[in-house]
């Protein structure tokens, strides 16, 4: 019956009908575009933001590359200055932890949102979560610093990159995603 009612309203040219079944007992038919114009239409958006998470999770990655960087930067240059060693052992351990773990930890979400940009394309709802996941946890980072740091803190150049690459990341990601959310929405059910 459903199959009977898409072909009398019909197709549009460079569409066909890939899948006939049930799901829960309703009848479903999934229907594959092959050439979408216009920026309008679901899965060209789908597309696009595919295309534009697997940038951003390269960019994701090249931040955590700079924080490890900027790791020995501070080892050499910023820690290797306090004269009192008392005070530089205590400072330094927990120091460089913590950018040791946040540069190691967003390279695997950078890969996540790299890899899973795919799975975005085709609109499935566990790629669509674990995005939004991690774009408004980036989105809230250069926040967070500006808030906590303030601009006395911002005199360092490859500092100021990455809080300008995650606020950019942040913003486009949570941005491209809202957009898709409805076609989002049960496509993998």
């Amino acid at each position: 019956m459903v199959l009977e009612e898409v072909q009398r309203f019909g197709l549009p040219a460079a569409c066909r009908i890939t899948e006939v079944g049930l799901v829960r007992f309703r009848p479903v038919v999934q229907i594959r575009c092959l050439e979408l114009t216009g920026t309008s239409h679901p899965v060209t958006q789908l597309r696009f933001t595919a295309l534009a998470f697997r940038v951003l999770g390269l960019l994701v990655i090249l931040v955590g590359i700079l924080h490890l960087y900027a790791t020995r930067l501070i080892l050499t240059h910023v820690l290797s200055r306090i004269d009192d060693a008392r005070l530089r052992s205590f400072i330094a351990p927990g120091y460089l932890l913590d950018h040791l773990v946040v540069g190691v930890l967003m390279l695997p979400i950078g890969f996540n949102m790299f890899w899973s940009a795919a799975a975005l394309g085709r609109g499935q709802r566990w790629a669509w979560v674990s995005n939004v996941a991690v774009s408004l946890s980036i989105l809230s980072t250069p926040f967070l610093i500006a808030l906590l740091m303030g601009a006395r803190e911002m005199h360092s150049p490859i500092f100021v990159v990455a809080a300008v690459l995650m606020a950019f990341i942040g913003i486009v990601g949570t941005s491209l995603l809202f957009l898709v959310r409805k076609a989002c929405v049960r496509r993998d059910e």
